[in-house]
């Protein structure tokens, strides 16, 4: 009788160290599992904040592209705003322009001749004519040419400004020989003086001979 009361509790025994052992080696399985899944997930982690910073920081990049966008747009209206009130200034004051007297010159169709050493002056295309030759003796120019001028006459005869080549009608490219006639036109040329004409716009040419 206490034989099998001793077998039985070896048995007993033996059956329970058996169980803890196996609990061990799950509760260890279990660790083992846990502690990969800690991996995993602080890999994760890592990878999700490496992320953030990058979409942060092009975030930030993106913004400050749009702050400068938003500066050249307001450059940029300002500007147009500028132009449009130029553009707007000019049309309220327009340059004043110079009347043309009537179209019933003699001397019209570049009639009318005057003479002088190297070349000859001719009329111009409007009423009011040339009152004076002009002394061109003193250019000289390599090819025979005509140079068309436009100029502003005052009231009495007088050239108000510069006189401004007519390039179509001209048939020298020759900047020396155009400045040089400007200023003998500016100098020497005298209208005549119409009543109750005043100021007007006339063309003038000068036609030169090759030396």
């Amino acid at each position: 009788m206490k034989t099998l009361l001793f077998l039985s509790l070896l048995i007993t025994g033996t059956t329970f160290s058996q169980s803890k052992k196996d609990l061990k080696a799950q509760v260890a399985s279990y660790q083992q599992r846990l502690d990969s899944m800690n991996l995993v997930l602080e890999k994760t982690q890592r990878i999700n904040d490496s992320l953030s910073s990058e979409i942060r920081q092009k975030e930030n990049a993106l913004k400050t592209k749009q702050a400068a966008l938003d500066k050249k747009t307001k450059e940029l209206e300002i500007l147009n705003a500028q132009v449009e009130s130029f553009k707007a200034s000019k049309q309220e004051s327009p340059s004043p322009k110079f009347p043309k007297a009537p179209r019933n010159n003699p001397f019209s169709n570049d009639g009318g001749n005057g003479s002088g050493d190297g070349g000859s002056q001719l009329g111009t295309d409007n009423y009011r004519h040339l009152i004076n030759d002009l002394d061109v003796s003193g250019i000289h120019s390599k090819e025979s040419c005509t140079l068309a001028f436009r100029v502003n006459v005052g009231k009495n005869g007088e050239i108000i400004g510069a006189p401004a080549v007519i390039r179509e009608r001209t048939t020298t490219s020759n900047e020396v020989l155009i400045k040089k006639v400007s200023a003998l036109i500016k100098s020497q040329a005298k209208y005549s003086s119409i009543k109750g004409i005043g100021n007007t716009e006339e063309t003038i040419f000068i036609r030169l001979k090759s030396d």
